[in-house]
């Protein structure tokens, strides 16, 4: 691919290679490698170790009220999650908006501008804007199910590092990769720092968890890699969205898996890995 950022960062480089076009670029990989943006390290395709697991059953948990005689112990239950539509709050729900700006509110405390920035630019229609707020609404529903929940993630922000992308003129972005769903709204990368303002991986796994437990998504998955040559590793969680209607129905099919350096390491369950 053409480059035209002199000042490309390791977080370019790390979003590029989500397409897998680039991943056999040499011009690209050899440019980065040069700057001393991308660690040769991104070529392993195995960790060294993996500390926890889960699978794709959801996990146990218990009633947050107790009625009646307080003896009885609260109610364990599994969430279905079997919708295929959600309904969204009126005041919130871009579909409605009359104009779509990175100042539209998508929830509480949460504006587009969170997950779309300067990118919002390239959709010059009200109707293109239209169609990935949409997409962003559901993942503001996912970040404030963490922000509210101030008991197990209160120490630990969760931030979008990679929301709308807008390519560059005459750049082929490979069809139906993460790049591709990232110019559609439908795809977004999170990672968790703690209160040091530090990346906390095992955090990141923690809210994996949550979600792959209690959220509607296509697909979440747990990304562990070595593209940035100053760390040992980086833990992100990728989500990504079905297409859905403007009365938000789809096929929330809820899959997940766990990468290394792009490659699948686990499929159909979360592992921590470590480097």
């Amino acid at each position: 691919m053409i480059i035209r950022n002199e000042n490309i960062t390791t977080a370019d480089i790390r979003r590029l290679l989500r397409d897998p076009a680039n991943r056999t670029d040499e011009f690209l990989i050899g440019f980065a490698l040069a700057k001393e943006v991308l660690n040769f390290r991104y070529m392993q395709s195995t960790p060294t170790a993996v500390k926890r697991i889960q699978s794709t059953e959801s996990v146990g948990k218990y009633g947050t009220r107790i009625y009646g005689n307080p003896s009885i112990p609260k109610l364990r239950y599994i969430d279905g999650l079997r919708f295929k539509n959600i309904i969204p709050e009126k005041q919130y729900n871009p579909v409605l908006a009359s104009d779509i700006t990175n100042g539209t509110k998508l929830g509480g405390g949460i504006p587009l501008s969170t997950f779309a920035g300067s990118a919002l630019n390239s959709k010059t229609t009200i109707a293109d804007r239209k169609e990935v707020a949409k997409y962003f609404y559901l993942q503001s529903m996912m970040m404030n199910g963490v922000r509210n929940n101030t008991g197990r993630f209160g120490k630990h922000s969760l931030i979008v590092s990679e929301g709308l992308y807008a390519p560059e003129t005459n750049q082929t972005v490979t069809s139906g990769s993460i790049l591709d769903l990232q110019t559609k709204g439908r795809a977004v990368v999170y990672e968790v720092r703690n209160l040091e303002g530090n990346l906390d991986p095992a955090a990141v796994f923690n809210i994996a968890s949550y979600w792959k437990d209690t959220a509607l998504f296509d697909e979440l998955i747990l990304s562990f890699d070595t593209v940035d040559p100053k760390v040992d590793y980086t833990a992100q969680i990728i989500v990504t969205m079905p297409e859905v209607t403007d009365k938000y129905i789809g096929e929330f099919r809820r899959n997940i898996r766990t990468e290394y350096n792009y490659n699948v390491a686990l499929k159909d369950g979360l592992a921590e890995l470590a480097v």
